[in-house]
C-alpha cells in the first residue's frame, strides 16, 4: 500500500469502510479470523496514512448494514456472495463521505 500511494501522482484519499471501526478490531485475538477488512487494524492505517493525502473513515450505519442487498443486482447463483457485500446503502454513505473529502481537498 505505501509503495502504491508513492506512486500516486496528486492527492489521494485512504478510505476505510465497515460495520465497525478500525479501533474495534483486537489484533490479538487469536480466537477469530476478524472482520472485514480482514488484517486491516488502527496500526496498519496509520503506518499507511503519511503517503495518503488525507483518510476518510466510514463505520456504516446500522440501518446500510440491516439493508444488505436492497437494491443489488445479482444472478441467483451469486445470491450467497452478495450477502457477504457492502449493499448499495453502505456505499451510497462512503461515497457522501469520500465526497466531501474530495470538496474539501479541491
Amino acid at each position: 500500500m505505501r509503495l502504491m500511494l508513492k506512486q500516486v501522482k496528486g492527492k489521494s484519499i485512504l478510505l476505510w469502510i465497515a460495520g465497525h471501526s478500525p479501533d474495534d478490531i483486537d489484533p490479538y485475538d487469536i480466537d477469530t479470523l476478524g472482520s472485514d477488512p480482514l488484517f486491516v487494524t488502527r496500526d496498519m492505517i496509520n503506518q499507511v496514512k503519511p503517503y495518503a493525502t488525507s483518510v476518510v473513515e466510514v463505520v456504516v450505519s446500522e440501518k446500510a448494514q440491516r439493508a444488505g442487498t436492497d437494491g443489488m443486482i445479482f444472478g441467483e447463483l451469486d445470491a450467497a456472495a452478495a450477502a457477504e457485500m457492502m449493499g448499495p446503502m453502505a456505499h451510497a454513505e462512503a461515497a457522501k463521505a469520500v465526497a466531501k473529502e474530495i470538496r474539501a481537498l479541491f
